[in-house]
């Protein structure tokens, strides 16, 4: 079901994007220089964690070395956040908790031509995954303040989560995915649009996400 529904996210953004987009393309062209890129997306949780986390939203930071038309590598920095579904909550009797997913990747990329002004890509590397688990319960935590208007200093009662209990894992894993680049002449960039899968053999369960994001890339000029 998750699954589905992220690829039909896909679709009709593809779709979008290509419409909305294709009188402002210009003509894809060779170009060699230091890339940077930065995207944003869902996050959907699968395999053995796609029970325990619920689909949140992630950032992804890349920079690189492009060079030439088709092939360049890029380490890659993606974080997402996730909420902890009721199920789980109740299972360990916690008001609240949140998930994190953090990666950190060294990606080769191999593009392939589409059309005229749109190409393809595929991608897929290497790196740390890191799954973290926080599960909270509201609180008040007391702070020393100073009121101008009367005069006072001493404690002040202020709404704060406190930590029932906090897990994390980590292991080397690796992520494979695609994508569209459409060039923008208006902005003086590309625009990307991809999906990709991250797995890694985190114990108990199998740390794997599907992002599904739109984002915007950058080439030097040599």
């Amino acid at each position: 079901g998750r699954v589905i529904m992220v690829f039909k996210l896909l679709k009709w953004s593809v779709v979008a994007v290509v419409v909305g987009s294709v009188m402002m393309a210009r003509p894809v062209r060779a170009q060699a220089g230091w890339t940077v890129e930065f995207s944003g997306g869902t996050a959907t949780p699968v395999a053995d964690i796609g029970s325990r986390l619920s689909s949140g939203w992630g950032l992804d930071v890349g920079a690189g070395y492009q060079f030439n038309r088709w092939i360049s590598v890029l380490g890659d920095f993606g974080w997402s956040g996730m909420a902890v579904p009721d199920h789980v909550l109740q299972e360990f009797s916690a008001p609240d908790g949140h998930g994190r997913i953090v990666t950190l990747m060294v990606n080769p990329r191999v593009g392939f031509p589409l059309t005229r002004h749109l190409q393809g890509f595929v991608t897929g590397g290497a790196g740390w995954i890191h799954r973290g688990v926080t599960l909270t319960a509201p609180g008040v935590q007391y702070i020393d303040s100073f009121d101008p208007f009367y005069g006072d200093f001493g404690p002040q009662a202020i709404p704060s989560d406190q930590i029932i209990s906090s897990t994390s894992r980590n292991a080397f894993g690796g992520d494979l995915g695609g994508g569209i680049d459409l060039p923008m002449t208006a902005i003086g960039a590309d625009l990307l649009l991809g999906v990709r899968y991250y797995r890694g053999p985190t114990a108990p369960r199998v740390t794997a996400m599907l992002p599904v994001t739109v984002g915007i890339r950058w080439v030097s000029k040599g």
